[in-house]
């Protein structure tokens, strides 16, 4: 093929490409049901409180780790954990919920609800 047929080809094909990519519909972002539900007040003094039990934030990750990993490939897709905090807390119990919100995306939990 010589450089002007390959040229014409490529003038030819490169619209044909680009409009198929635009007429296509993006993919909405769906959310999985929800399978389990898991509550975490965030204290602001590096502890949580969770099942009315008061531990270490860094417990609180591991333990959910735990049964993020017990459960069937792709379920922790379900699982949405909403964390809270009074309105008067600390700013160290909004960094405190934000590292957790990281522990979480790092988990592959699906949804997270801060309030």
């Amino acid at each position: 093929m010589n450089r002007r047929n390959l040229m014409f080809a490529l003038a030819t094909l490169a619209p044909c490409a680009m409009s198929s990519c635009a007429s296509t519909e993006p993919g909405g972002a769906e959310l999985s049901p929800v399978t389990d539900t898991v509550e975490v007040e965030v204290l602001g003094d590096a502890f949580v409180k969770s099942n009315g039990r008061r531990i270490p934030r860094e417990r609180f990750v591991l333990e959910l780790r735990h049964r993020i990993r017990a459960m069937a490939p792709g379920a922790a897709a379900g699982v949405r954990v909403v964390i809270s905090q009074s309105d008067d807390a600390s700013e160290q119990a909004t960094r405190d919920a934000e590292w957790i919100l990281d522990q979480l995306q790092i988990m592959g939990v699906g949804q997270a609800t801060y309030r």
